[in-house]
């Protein structure tokens, strides 16, 4: 009798619906960390543009190498 007669799933679809749970799982992970991580990288980045744009005073000799 075939699988889809009885009712029963396929064995190659547990695998197939557990990759979709993780792949699942690992998007809404990274949507809440692109968040978490997205803030403060935007604001290093943006100093970082003010500092190499002039923006905030010139550069001495001593802060590239810091």
């Amino acid at each position: 009798m075939p699988s889809s007669a009885c009712g029963c799933t396929p064995s190659r679809s547990l695998p197939h619906m557990l990759l979709r749970e993780a792949d699942d799982v690992k998007s809404r992970f990274l949507a809440s960390m692109s968040h978490e991580l997205r803030t403060p990288l935007n604001a290093i980045l943006n100093f970082t543009r003010f500092v190499s744009s002039g923006m905030l005073g010139p550069i001495n000799a001593e802060q590239p190498t810091r």
